[in-house]
C-alpha cells in the first residue's frame, strides 16, 4: 500500500473538516483549491494568482515534489469583455 502524507495549509479549521493544502499518495500529489493569502489579497488579478502559485509551490516542496515548466495554472472565465493583459501572466504564456 501506498505511503500518505497529509501537507498542512496551517488553518485551525482542518482538523475539523478534514482539510489539508496537499495530499502525496505513493508518487502522486493532490492539492486542494488554492487561493491568495496575506500580502496578496491587496493585489490585482496578477498578484493574486502568483501569490496561489507560490502556496502551491511551498506546498508541492513539503511534498518532494516540484513545479515544472510544462505544468500548467489556469483560471477560467465566462466574460465576452476583452481580457485584461494581465490575465494569464502568471502562468508563464502571456
Amino acid at each position: 500500500m501506498p505511503t500518505r502524507k497529509t501537507i498542512a495549509s496551517g488553518y485551525p479549521f482542518e482538523d475539523t473538516y478534514g482539510y489539508a493544502r496537499a495530499v502525496r499518495v505513493g508518487d502522486l500529489v493532490f492539492v486542494s483549491g488554492t487561493t491568495a493569502r496575506s500580502p496578496f489579497l491587496d493585489g490585482d488579478a496578477y498578484v493574486q494568482m502568483t501569490g496561489a502559485i507560490k502556496i502551491i509551490a511551498a506546498a508541492l516542496d513539503k511534498a518532494g515534489a516540484e513545479m515544472r515548466p510544462r505544468q500548467h495554472a489556469g483560471a477560467g472565465r465566462r466574460s465576452h469583455a476583452r481580457p485584461s493583459p494581465r490575465r494569464g501572466r502568471s502562468d508563464g504564456r502571456r
